[in-house]
């Protein structure tokens, strides 16, 4: 019987990961221009804003889209505050421009799935030879917990596909010695910039680790063949950059983008975060919530890092059955990807880990790792432990201090995605090993359906644990206030309060429907300058706060409101603020107050 072609087959990969990508995000297919994945409202709106807003300032008001003048007035917000991921506003403007932003971010989300699960295909099947091994493995990464919890509203992470492309690439450039493979692999890491400066980093740290570990490059003879590839793919990597490098190289030189070392503590990864159950999953999800998460703020989507039981035997089965070529390079990939998400000192769930020593000991470890933050490019002392004690450092510690730009990485855990990665690519070492071991030792005519049928029973297991059932979906769309808001006959100057409620995605998506200014914004650096500089606006509405919303460059803050759903009725606020004479009820709009300052 003839085999289907090269094309055939990889159309049939992508049509069957596109149909999970449907299956594992519904009923939002049913909804694809008018609803996102919820529950909450927060990062989503956030990238909706964004996609609409690059439309907006590049087609409709012929400016640059890389400042919002009319966020964080009067300075207005520069989006390297945050994420800019270009990919999708930039690229994405045809697609914007005909189906509307809501579209276009769902679309987004669907593709990626598709194509995460057939570059790993791909990468996996050139490894082992094997599609089902493929299969398994592009399953692992394209479902994993981690990116299914980042399907509620970090888009820039989505962008898992560019990483196995990566990869790919640079097999492609061992095996076939041709400098286009090279430049690929550039182009791979240069599209993984484009969505999250993340995966860059990442990148950028690991595939050195990969090709020494993998290609045995310590002692051998092949350095002028892969400095070569390695200088072809660092300028496809940078050139297509620069242009977006520019406005984060700004706001560096400027001093603010920088996050506290206690921040990044807090959003690193920690060991238990890798060994706890899937917390989302349809059947246990609950009971993991309630008994082993010991996060503030409820679930912790950030926290959400494992890779199951079924993907992690079939890893351990990979490293020690697969073949020695095969597997070489990929357990340094995994450990190291590991130990940098782990960030810059030690944690357990959210609590600094301290080791005892003699008082003496401790306090010139203390002292001396304070010496080298204040002289580092953090310029900052390390963070205080008990007496007799000190927190552990980790190697992630010298890159924050020592290397160019990691000072303002806030979210190492991020780059547990490329252990991820690692564990898939040895899970379908895995699979092929015990294909080849169990199932070919004695061939028959019914060997490949047997094969097969246990790697779609595998399939079927990893699925299993990675399901989290429907998702929850919301409306983005104007609240009353906003319409209201839009019907006044001049504009105004607002900020909602509290300040958590200030410093948050949606205020910014809000401002597509009342084109008023506000005075807050959100991002990676923006709510940590915000809190530095008007430390008065947490004490809302104390007399102090508000000399500083009067006071307000530009003319001061005329509107402020607060929405019912952020400060429930009851709540110690409402009488503060029914006291401050200062503040003026103007209306009541659906469920938003809204205060004239005096």
């Amino acid at each position: 019987m003839q085999q289907p072609g090269y094309t055939v087959v990889t159309a049939r990969i992508l049509l069957l990961f596109g149909l999970l990508a449907i299956l594992v995000t519904w009923p939002l297919a049913l909804h694809l221009g008018t609803q996102v994945i919820g529950p909450f409202r927060g990062d989503n709106l956030e990238y909706v804003w964004k996609i609409w807003w690059v439309k907006h300032a590049l087609l409709d008001l012929n400016q640059s889209p890389l400042v919002q003048p009319d966020i964080y007035y009067p300075f207005g917000y520069p989006l390297a505050y945050g994420e800019i991921t270009p990919s999708h506003t930039y690229l994405g403007l045809p697609l914007t421009a005909l189906l509307g932003p809501v579209a276009t971010y769902n679309l987004f989300i669907l593709v990626s799935f598709a194509l995460t699960g057939l570059f790993t295909v791909l990468l996996v099947r050139r490894l082992t030879g094997s599609t089902p091994a493929g299969l398994v493995a592009g399953l692992i990464l394209a479902y994993c917990p981690y990116r299914m919890a980042r399907i509620a509203g970090n888009l820039p992470l989505i962008d898992t596909q560019w990483l196995p492309l990566v990869l790919l690439f640079l097999e492609r450039y061992a095996d076939r010695r041709r400098w286009p493979d090279a430049v690929g692999a550039g182009l791979g890491v240069a599209a993984s910039a484009l969505s999250s400066w993340y995966y860059a980093a990442a990148l950028g740290l690991l595939l050195p680790v990969y090709v020494v570990a993998r290609f045995r490059l310590l002692g051998g003879q092949r350095w002028r063949f892969w400095l070569t590839g390695g200088l072809a793919c660092v300028l496809a990597a940078v050139l297509p950059l620069i242009p977006f490098l520019i406005p984060y190289l700004s706001v560096q030189q400027a001093g603010e983008a920088s996050t506290p070392l206690e921040q990044a503590a807090f959003w690193s990864a920690s060991l238990t975060d890798y060994l706890t159950p899937n917390p989302r999953h349809f059947v246990w999800g609950n009971w993991v919530t309630e008994r082993l998460v010991f996060y503030p703020g409820g679930l912790p989507y950030e926290f959400i890092l494992g890779w199951g039981l079924v993907s992690t035997v079939l890893a351990l089965y990979g490293w020690r059955r697969g073949r020695e070529t095969t597997v070489r390079g990929w357990l340094p990939w995994t450990a190291v990807a590991v130990l940098l998400s782990l960030g810059p000192v030690f944690t357990l769930f959210d609590k600094l880990v301290t080791l005892p020593a003699p008082a003496a000991a401790a306090q010139t470890i203390n002292e001396t790792l304070t010496w080298l933050g204040r002289r580092s490019l953090a310029g900052e002392p390390y963070l205080s432990a008990p007496p007799g004690r000190f927190v552990v450092p980790l190697p992630a510690l010298l890159l924050r201090w020592f290397v160019p730009g990691f000072v303002g990485m806030r979210s190492w855990g991020r780059l547990s995605i490329l252990a991820t990665l690692g564990v898939a690519v040895l899970a379908g070492i895995g699979v092929d090993a015990f294909l080849r071991g169990e199932l070919e030792h004695k061939p028959t005519r019914r060997s490949g359906l047997r094969k097969w049928s246990a790697a779609v029973l595998l399939a079927g297991l990893i699925f299993f644990e990675f399901y989290t059932g429907p998702q929850a979906l919301i409306t983005p769309g104007p609240r009353p206030v906003d319409l209201w808001l839009a019907s006044q006959p001049r504009r105004t100057t607002l900020v909602q309060m509290p300040l958590v409620s200030a410093l948050s995605g949606p205020q910014m998506y809000y401002t597509m429907h009342h084109g008023q200014r506000i005075i807050s914004g959100y991002g990676t650096y923006l709510p940590i300058l915000f809190e530095a500089n008007y430390p008065e606006l947490l004490d809302f509405p104390s007399d102090e706060s508000i000399d500083v919303l009067a006071s307000w460059p530009g003319g001061g803050v005329e509107t402020i409101l607060i929405d019912e759903s952020d400060v429930p009725a009851g709540d110690s606020l409402w009488q503060a603020v029914a006291v401050q004479s200062r503040l003026q009820l103007e209306a009541i709009v659906g469920s938003v107050a809204v205060y004239r300052l005096k």
